[in-house]
């Protein structure tokens, strides 16, 4: 999709068959998907540039059916910086739900029905992303804002583990319900998510040998 702000914009190849799903069930949701992945993409800018504060820098963002994912070089040092970083995004919805909520009323006192409801469905939309960003779930920002609270008491693996952990726990009842009601495109974001997390757990364990080496060459204390 291009280079925006020094970043590169992927799709993900599993994008594409969500929206073929979405197109074969014939699911109104397909016709506000690109409102809703231009929320995300300025969402996840919102990671990028608090990343950039403190010296990091992002390959590309890569856009999935569970949302955006933005590749760093490196992962953050400290818990307090991938806290800032991780809220950075929510922050963006925060702040784009009031800008569009209020604008919504205006442009329906005015009697611009069609825009008012453009505003309101922009603010609906970001305030849906806040909240379902919000889940203790990695690797969303709700289980990396987990993530990076234990992380000031345990090793980063540690940390990854037990909300890996957290999150399953949280996937498992919901894949019943949705598997209940037929909700086979939610089931198959729920095992995308799931793979991420497994995903996010192997990377931890990684970083956390690649810092154990070179602490013992190096005689540096433990990274944690």
């Amino acid at each position: 999709l291009g280079k925006w702000l020094g970043t590169e914009v992927k799709l993900h190849n599993t994008l594409l068959i969500y929206f073929g799903l979405l197109f074969l069930t014939g699911n109104k949701v397909i016709f506000i998907l690109p409102i809703v992945f231009l929320s995300v993409l300025i969402h996840e800018y919102g990671h990028v540039l608090m990343a950039r504060h403190f010296g990091y820098h992002a390959d590309h963002i890569i856009l999935t059916p569970i949302g955006g994912l933005a590749s760093f070089t490196h992962l953050p040092r400290t818990p307090k910086q991938e806290l800032l970083i991780t809220i950075a995004g929510p922050a963006v919805n925060f702040v784009l739900f009031f800008i569009f909520f209020p604008l919504s009323g205006i442009a329906g006192i005015l009697s611009l029905g069609i825009l008012s409801t453009f505003f309101a469905l922009i603010a609906v939309i970001n305030a849906i992303l806040f909240i379902f960003n919000l889940l203790p779930i990695l690797p969303m920002d709700g289980g990396r804002i987990l993530r990076s609270l234990l992380h000031y008491k345990y090793s980063f693996y540690d940390s990854t583990k037990f909300t890996v952990i957290v999150s399953k726990i949280i996937i498992i009842p919901l894949g019943l319900f949705f598997l209940i009601q037929g909700s086979f495109l939610s089931i198959f974001m729920l095992g995308f998510i799931w793979l991420a997390g497994n995903m996010e757990l192997e990377k931890a364990n990684e970083y956390q040998s690649i810092s154990n080496n070179y602490r013992l060459k190096n005689k540096y204390p433990r990274w944690k």
